[in-house]
């Protein structure tokens, strides 16, 4: 053993299974865990009462002068660690400073690694320890291992993953890491570096990409709700909507029609989306409905549709927050919620395209689909067959009006 005294720095999951690894591994040398972050997740402080290891939290300030002040012959592991090791500390003789990093370096130096691995669509990630260097990840690599990046992949689970890989290659190689001299020096060019506030294209969807490229930015926006990156945003004509949830579907002919659930409220259709992607929203107004029938009826010759029902009907719908509207470049589909069932109404083009937007449209809500169809329409009766809808022959309303309750029942 080559060292006096061994200091540790990590929050988290990550840094409790670190610190666990190296109290395992090194029981002749004191430990003793030290930490900047004012609010620090408390898994590591609760660790450390129960191992018995001192745990230190002091302002950046205070850390850097007893670091500074520090003679003895030490190792300081940082795992899942946000402190910035100051460069007369990096260069103290005494010192040698390990760092776990969620990439395969020397690419993806610096903050939120596993965003920017997805977003330039990247076959892998990593792991990697390294020697700390006055500057922020550049020094001599130690052990690392790529992880590769499914095609489902968000930023989290690739966070996951890299964090459970950097565990295991602490794991394999922590007897070389408390022997310095048997620790290899792999020297590493300087990768590009990202900082804490930058963010893909600003945080914005841009309608122009490719859907693999748009389904890569919203994976790598996507931390589940932690604070790591802010909910990505669509502009659409003048306004700006915030994309709440989002989902990729292959359509029949294999070419990927995906509906991008953004939530929007109060959302007026003025312009079709492109070919192949399909844009959804909760109805507010019946203006909202209105606009998006005229606009598959004003860039169509022909077109077919089982919608006659009147305003003041589609506007109790909408004003019982029952009618969803999901709109394809060649079909509107107006979506009412039953207790049991979707009923679905449709303004579509005829074209085999009107089958790939409907199968996408089962994909995504994953729910028993009602279709009235009025008079023959036989081409839309065999396009809904080929998408495994059930024909009846005979469609029967019965509408009657109760003595005691007022109300109107239906079946079919």
């Amino acid at each position: 053993m080559t060292y006096n005294q061994i200091y540790f720095m990590g929050t988290g999951r990550v840094g409790g299974a670190c610190l666990q690894i190296l109290a395992e591994a090194c029981v002749s040398v004191p430990i003793t865990c030290l930490s900047v972050e004012q609010y620090a997740i408390p898994t590591v402080e609760n660790q450390c009462r129960q191992m018995g290891i001192p745990y230190l939290r002091m302002p950046p300030k205070e850390l850097r002068l007893f670091l500074s002040q520090q003679e003895a012959k030490i190792l300081l592991l940082s795992a899942h660690n946000s402190y910035i090791f100051p460069k007369e500390i990096v260069e103290k003789e005494n010192f040698t400073i390990i760092n776990f990093h969620n990439a395969y370096l020397p690419n993806y130096r610096g903050r939120n690694a596993p965003t920017w691995e997805i977003f330039y669509q990247e076959k892998f990630g990593g792991a990697t320890w390294h020697f700390v260097a006055p500057t922020v990840d550049t020094g001599m690599i130690i052990v690392q291992e790529k992880v590769p990046i499914q095609p489902d992949d968000t930023a989290l689970s690739l966070l996951m993953k890299s964090a459970a890989c950097g565990v295991s290659l602490l794991r394999q190689h922590i007897g070389s890491f408390l022997q310095k001299e048997r620790m290899p020096h792999v020297p590493m060019s300087s990768g590009k570096l990202f900082l804490s506030s930058d963010i893909p294209n600003e945080g914005f969807y841009d309608t122009n990409w490719s859907l693999a490229k748009g389904y890569a930015f919203l994976r790598a926006m996507d931390y589940r709700g932690l604070p790591i990156m802010p909910v990505p945003r669509i502009r659409l004509e003048d306004r700006i909507y915030e994309i709440e949830n989002y989902a990729l579907e292959e359509c029949a002919s294999g070419g990927g029609a995906d509906v991008l659930r953004s939530c929007k409220t109060g959302w007026k259709p003025t312009r079709l989306p492109p070919e192949g992607m399909g844009i959804c929203w909760q109805m507010k107004r019946l203006e909202e409905l209105q606009a998006g029938i005229f606009l598959i009826r004003d860039t169509a010759d022909e077109w077919e549709t089982n919608y006659f029902i009147s305003g003041e009907q589609a506007g109790a719908w909408i004003d019982h927050n029952e009618v969803t509207g999901v709109l394809f470049s060649d079909c509107f589909f107006i979506v009412r919620e039953r207790n049991d069932f979707l009923h679905l109404y449709f303004v579509a083009v005829k074209s085999k395209q009107f089958m790939d937007d409907l199968l996408a449209l089962q994909k995504f809500f994953r729910r028993k689909i009602v279709v009235d169809l009025v008079g023959e329409m036989r081409s839309m009766r065999e396009m809904l067959m080929q998408c495994r809808f059930f024909s009846y022959r005979t469609l029967t309303r019965m509408v009657g009006k109760t003595s005691s309750l007022h109300s109107f029942r239906q079946s079919i």
